[in-house]
């Protein structure tokens, strides 16, 4: 189980086509995601770990039109329910 919580304020720069070049953005972000795994025994030392998680996470943000003047233009909400992360790993137990 994980939770998370953000407050940003971000802009002038491309970051992961989430947010565009022109604008500012201001808002809060948070969520959290359940997460299921198992461990896959190979030998005596070695094992295999495989996980999954699902999760749910929504922001609230400001959009602005240039970093001078602060004009809002508009109030944005998003939320995304869905995969969170996927995992393997390879564990070697010390003696």
């Amino acid at each position: 189980m994980s939770a998370a919580y953000i407050d940003y304020q971000v802009g002038g720069f491309d970051y992961f086509s989430l947010f565009d070049k022109e604008f500012f953005y201001d808002g809060k972000a948070y969520g959290g995601s359940l997460s299921y795994g198992y461990v896959m025994p190979l030998s005596e030392r070695w094992s295999l770990e495989l996980s999954v998680a699902a999760g749910l996470f929504r922001t609230r943000y400001d959009k602005w039109s240039c970093e001078a003047c602060w004009e809002k233009t508009q109030k944005y909400r998003a939320t995304y329910i869905g995969p969170a992360s996927v995992g393997v790993k390879v564990v070697f137990n010390l003696p």
